[in-house]
């Protein structure tokens, strides 16, 4: 494994190349999250996607201002849509492991929110909220991007709803990293055959599934 996630920020930092970033499901910008040792490091600017208003709130002040703001999810449409959100109270008075802050999802969840062990705390510790939400193009067009090297989805099982709207031969991204643990067997057949059928390299590392397009990942070898 060639630890194409590091290698190509790595890459794109050292030869200072002018890169911007997608991060969608962003949290607050830092907690459980590789890409921002890059974009502090490289000052990699690009734009940050929550749809949970007090984590938007925490998120707006961990990354710089000169960086685009979303505080909304992205769907296979525009409008709204139901979340369930782990309730903050629940967490910061130690009533459940910190770790849970990262589980909001759509509803219905398909991350470790629908596990039996879990049932108690999707029951008591959450509530469900109506957020606004757009499809990866009217994000695109909201904040007048067209071009963008970098995108990490992580949005707790719903993640290759968000990459199969990606258009990898119009935009070819150097970097896509999804969460691969939470999305089905179907899903993972289908982001893999997508990847191969527009000529990325993909490898999993850890829970998640990174690609790049095969003649960057040959610079590698």
């Amino acid at each position: 494994m060639t630890n194409i996630f590091y290698k190509v920020l790595h890459y794109h930092g050292n030869m200072k190349h002018d890169i911007f970033v997608i991060n969608i499901g962003a949290m607050d910008g830092c907690t459980y999250d590789d890409l921002y040792r890059y974009t502090s490091r490289y000052g990699f600017k690009g734009l940050y996607v929550e749809p949970i208003g007090y984590m938007f709130d925490r998120l707006k002040t961990n990354i710089p201002p000169y960086n685009m703001f979303e505080n909304s999810a992205v769907c296979d449409y525009d409008g709204t849509v139901e979340m369930v959100m782990v309730n903050k109270d629940a967490i910061e008075e130690g009533n459940i492991a910190s770790y849970f802050c990262g589980m909001t999802s759509i509803y219905p969840p398909k991350n470790g929110l629908s596990y039996e062990s879990n049932r108690n705390i999707l029951e008591t510790l959450t509530s469900k909220i109506e957020v606004p939400c757009l499809t990866f193009e009217s994000l695109l067009k909201k904040h007048g991007i067209e071009r963008f090297d970098v995108i990490s989805i992580d949005v707790e099982g719903y993640d290759y709803n968000i990459l199969k709207q990606i258009d990898l031969k119009k935009y070819r991204p150097s970097l896509i990293r999804i969460e691969w643990d939470s999305i089905s067997e179907e899903e993972k057949t289908a982001a893999i055959k997508q990847y191969e059928e527009n000529g990325y390299y993909y490898e999993i590392n850890g829970s998640d599934l990174d690609a790049a397009p095969l003649e960057l990942f040959e610079m590698f070898l």
